[in-house]
């Protein structure tokens, strides 16, 4: 009953949105040549005029010149060769490649029931190409009457009631054999007696509704189209299906045919919003020669088209569009070439079968997504025919070669320095960022060279090493330095201090560790263990790492990089070719395939690897190869804290993951976040400004410092609350409750039904209300802690301190801010803006007045005078012990 209704309910919303169109009556393709002769003109030669052929005077229909079909064979080949055009109603087809052909019974010819040849074969003439692929007996057993459940996609303007051929009842009506222009515009007699576009509609998507599901279906939703819209996908859809359902259908080692609607919607282009008419004009031909392809894979895809490792003899559709599916034949000697290109596109390099274990359709689960196998994407051509000149491959031949098809081939990595000419401001963005800094190679003996705002006490690292006794002579390299810690390799390989080690091995003082100007001292870092400088540390710390050679002359077997610290070709691949004819077509704008090595090919998902698509730009996969400890799913932590490079992991286990979000929606990749860095480019207002406007806390704290506090360790803890490492979490979200968010052994973050990968109020909370006892920030118990965050975003903000009597105004401000408060007069006063990222962008030092009173302008501007954008800003004015914070909105 529910299911009557809602058919109910949807013919009524299609014939209330379309009565003006239902009312009208069809006119037929010709009534439309006189105004739209140039389509018109491309439709006669297209293939959809001769999906059915009426028969008229009995004679044969009539093809395009172009069109070899064989014509003058069929009807003395038919069955046992004695009917003649008397006895043909109609032919299906016989344009691109088959025919089949109904009696003046109703029944195709030589079916069950038919009155002609029934059971004796030849009922079915196969063709393509001009190549004679001669008769098969189709379907003899089977009553086949050619009703409207067939010639609703054959013809136009096609009903279930009356029937098309006279004196025999009950097949259902059409107005036109073949698609004709009414099929895709509806019926066009009020069109034509005042021609106008308010009376025909663009895309007509409600032809042949009439399915069980009244619709077609997408991942197990039923699509039905927007009355007031124009799915012309919806449109091709209802025919260039079999079954209405999402699985892509097969049969005898083949995808069937009409499937084109289901191959597409399981592609990467359909979820880009590609339509059918983004690459074929639907007036004209595709086949024999035709120009009805309008848009080439080059448009979108020139990288992939300038990297191909392959003959030129091969184009872009002979691997990604193959002849995977069969209409009527299969060609060739390979086994794996129909007769009508698939449109799924994606090629899984593998040796598995692209279909189902009982071949019933393609596959499409977990371990293997709906796509194309390089038995049909290769061997189609490799494997045709032994006398083309193309050479014969096997199965495992073609998966290794198909895996680095598109790869920059034997390119050069030519050093971050060679990009500087170019692309000067990302180059400059880039050196003051922390990436060029993961490991300094120690050249002329001399002590690497930071950026002046970096405070690491560099000075005092070689007085310091170990037992003091090393010197720059013996230091190769430095891993790190630039924002957490300092550890040093030593001329022989090894980590200074580790086991193994000719330098100060088991005396400690083999790690410095800061952060932010503070000195939090030497530790000793693993001298029991052997830790040698090889590609599998410094994989992530260079550029172009490889495991052959040596990067350290003198000591053989560590592997070789090109440049010390993540260059510019880390993330775009080398780039010779590029450097020598600049182009976008032969640089990678995201370069996912450096170490790939790890034993899992790639990086693990909720127990699925993950592997790049050789065709896309997945920066998270890119910033994930080095962001992440392990290549699989846990948030690897240790001694109470997450442990560093797990940024991927975390993002991967939330919601901002779920929601396509990536690395570089919120990070400019080029630049640094930490010291006064800009590279945070989106706030979290920009998304979440219900919650920021109505944030429960006193003044201070910004989004990051409850949602991103420092629940990760690199190389230290700070303050005395137990809960502030020196690495901002990437989860985000808190759940309310005093348990640990550890795993029991304290091994990883848990992640289980009763607690999803989240932070604790331990963290997001006594970070700061522990840290310190003067910081005038009141400590807090855990329990404390969790009853008041429980409420943190409710509905009520709570009143602003008033320490120092500070005013705004106006607030909102469009930019000109007047910030007044009072402060002790023997107080250092200083006033900082943040945006709600955390990002300092305003700053104002040591002022003093002797009366305490302090008006400040503000101009809306960064300290540099850039402009910034709208949005939640917190004014933070610091003097003697006191602190506090109030919001801004600068609006534009």
């Amino acid at each position: 009953m529910k299911r009557i209704l809602q058919l109910v309910l949807a013919l009524t919303l299609i014939v209330g949105v379309n009565a003006g169109l239902l009312a009208q009556t069809f006119v037929g393709s010709d009534a439309c040549s006189s105004c739209h002769s140039t389509k018109y003109n491309d439709w006669v030669d297209s293939g959809h005029p001769y999906k059915f052929n009426i028969i008229e005077n009995n004679q044969p229909p009539t093809y395009p010149p172009f069109v070899t079909n064989f014509e003058d064979t069929w009807i003395t080949s038919l069955g046992d060769g004695t009917q003649t055009w008397d006895d043909i109603a109609g032919v299906i087809g016989g344009f691109g490649w088959k025919a089949r052909f109904v009696g003046q019974d109703g029944h195709v010819v030589g079916t069950a029931g038919s009155a002609y040849s029934t059971g004796v074969g030849h009922n079915q003439f196969n063709f393509y190409d001009g190549e004679d692929h001669g008769w098969v007996d189709y379907h003899p057993g089977d009553e086949k009457i050619y009703n409207y459940s067939c010639f609703k996609c054959h013809t136009t303007g096609g009903d279930t009631t009356g029937t098309w051929l006279p004196g025999v009842d009950g097949l259902g009506f059409f107005n036109e054999g073949g698609i004709g222009c009414e099929s895709c515009h509806g019926p066009g007699s009020d069109h034509i007696a005042a021609p106008s576009s308010s009376n025909i509609d663009k895309v007509y998507e409600f032809a042949h509704q009439d399915n069980e599901l009244g619709g077609l279906s997408i991942d197990g939703v039923v699509q039905t189209p927007d009355p007031n819209g124009n799915d012309v996908n919806f449109l091709c859809g209802t025919c260039h299906n079999r079954s209405y359902t999402d699985p892509i259908n097969a049969s005898g080692g083949f995808i069937k045919h009409h499937e084109q609607w289901d191959e597409l919607t399981h592609t990467s282009h359909f979820g880009s919003e590609m339509s059918c008419v983004t690459c074929h004009d639907p007036h004209k031909r595709t086949v024999w020669d035709g120009d009805g392809v309008i848009m080439a894979c080059a448009s979108c895809h020139n990288d992939q088209v300038a990297t191909t490792n392959h003959s030129s003899a091969a184009t872009c559709v002979d691997c990604h569009m193959p002849y995977a599916a069969k209409s009527g034949t299969t060609r060739g000697q390979s086994g794996y070439k129909g007769d009508v290109r698939s449109h799924l596109f994606k090629i899984t390099v593998d040796d598995q079968s692209m279909f189902s274990e009982d071949g019933s359709v393609v596959r499409d689960d977990d371990e293997r997504p709906a796509s194309l196998s390089p038995a049909y994407s290769c061997l189609g051509c490799h494997n045709d025919d032994p006398n083309d000149n193309i050479p014969d491959k096997t199965l495992s031949e073609v998966v290794i070669q198909a895996a680095n098809m598109h790869e920059m081939g034997t390119q050069n990595f030519v050093g971050s320095e060679a990009c500087e000419t170019c692309h000067t401001e990302k180059y400059n963005n880039w050196v003051v960022s922390g990436h060029p800094y993961k490991f300094n190679i120690i050249e002329n003996n001399e002590p690497p060279t930071y950026p002046p705002f970096v405070t690491n006490f560099e000075d005092t690292w070689i007085a310091g090493l170990g037992d003091g006794t090393q010197t720059w002579d013996d230091i190769a390299g430095v891993i790190g330095g630039f924002g957490w810690k300092a550890r040093f390799v030593g001329k022989d390989g090894h980590v200074v201090g580790t086991a193994g080690s000719a330098y100060s091995t088991g005396a400690g003082h083999n790690q410095f560790n800061f952060y932010d100007g503070e000195d939090h001292g030497w530790v000793d870092y693993h001298p029991g263990d052997e830790k040698i400088y090889n590609y599998s540390c410094f994989k992530c710390h260079t550029t172009g790492g490889d495991t052959t050679g040596t990067w350290l002359p003198g000591v053989d077997g560590l592997g070789f990089f090109n440049e010390g610290g993540i260059g510019c070709e880390s993330c775009h691949g080398p780039g010779s070719a590029h450097i020598a004819g600049p182009s976008s077509s032969n640089i990678d704008k995201v370069y996912e395939f450096a170490h790939q090595d790890n034993e899992l090919g790639g990086l693990s998902v909720d127990g699925v690897v993950q592997t790049p698509d050789p065709y896309g730009n997945d920066v998270n996969f890119l910033c994930g190869t080095c962001h992440n400890r392990s290549y699989t799913d846990p948030i690897n932590a240790s001694s109470g804290f997450i442990k560093h490079h797990e940024q991927w992991d975390e993002l991967t286990h939330n919601a901002h993951y779920e929601n396509n979000m990536t690395c570089i929606t919120c990070h400019d990749p080029h630049k640094r976040t930490i010291w006064d860095g800009d590279g945070i480019t989106m706030t979290c207002a920009s998304c979440h400004s219900d919650q920021v406007s109505a944030t429960n806390h006193g003044d201070g704290a910004t989004c990051i410092d409850c949602h991103m506090p420092y629940a990760a360790k690199s190389g230290t803890t700070r303050g005395e609350s137990g809960f502030k490492g020196d690495v901002r979490s990437h989860l985000f979200k808190i759940t309310v409750d005093d348990q640990s968010m550890f795993s029991e052994d304290g091994s990883v973050v848990r992640d289980d039904d009763e607690r999803p990968a989240s932070l604790s109020p331990a963290y997001t909370c006594l970070g700061c209300h522990n840290n310190d006892p003067n910081d005038n920030i009141p400590d807090k118990t855990l329990e404390e802690a969790v009853i008041e965050a429980e409420d943190m975003h409710g509905p009520d903000f709570v009143t602003e301190q008033k320490d120092m009597m500070i005013s705004i105004y106006p607030n909102p401000t469009n930019g000109p801010t007047k910030i007044t408060f009072y402060a002790n007069p023997s107080d250092n006063v200083a006033v900082k803006i943040f945006s709600i990222s955390g990002q300092l962008v305003y700053n104002l030092e040591d002022m003093s007045n002797p009366s305490g009173n302090y008006m400040v302008y503000w101009d809306g501007m960064s300290s540099s005078g850039a402009e910034l954008d709208a949005g939640y800003y917190f004014i933070k004015i610091s003097a003697g012990e006191l602190t506090s914070t109030k919001k801004l909105v600068l609006i534009k």
